[in-house]
């Protein structure tokens, strides 16, 4: 997946994510904690950084039709 300048912290939390997969797969070390805990992070992260993106889009006066195409982009993120 491509990340933009500003979801960095979103894929550092993703890299973390695969590593930990990663480490549980290969030495058979129970990760459920680290990974609920980092897919906690990276869904607080995105909520965090697309609020932000939104409210910046909002100040700035764009659009209707810009602040709607974001809005449907980040909503729809899993």
């Amino acid at each position: 997946m491509e990340y933009l300048s500003f979801e960095k912290p979103i894929e550092e939390l993703e890299n973390q994510l695969t590593k930990a997969h990663e480490l549980a797969d290969e030495t058979g070390v129970d990760m459920a904690k680290t990974i609920t805990d980092i897919r906690q992070k990276i869904d607080d992260a995105k909520k965090e950084i697309y609020s932000n993106l939104i409210s910046s889009i909002k100040q700035n006066s764009f659009n209707k039709n810009s602040l709607c195409v974001v809005w449907n982009l980040t909503t729809h993120i899993d």
